[in-house]
């Protein structure tokens, strides 16, 4: 089982996730309005800006302050070490 880091000590199961997507489109939002309502967003931002979202196969949508970019190089390289400076 790989954990993959979200930002500031927040991890998920890297098995489970199955997109990261940009959060600026009018359709992300209103599926960003949807899921908190229903109390399926878990929020790993700690207050920052919320810059991608992990959409889980569970129904969960988890949001990060990361850019879907360091996301994806992080779920295509499990394990690697790689700084926690862009956080």
């Amino acid at each position: 089982m790989y954990l993959l880091s979200v930002g500031f000590d927040n991890y998920v199961v890297a098995s489970r996730v199955t997109a990261v997507v940009g959060c600026s489109s009018a359709p992300i939002r209103r599926m960003i309005q949807e899921y908190r309502t229903n109390g399926r967003l878990l929020d790993a931002t700690q207050g920052r800006r919320m810059r991608a979202l992990l959409l889980l196969d569970g129904g969960y949508l988890v949001a990060s302050a990361l850019t879907p970019e360091t996301l994806a190089r992080r779920l295509a390289r499990p394990g690697s070490a790689e700084s926690e400076t862009e956080e």
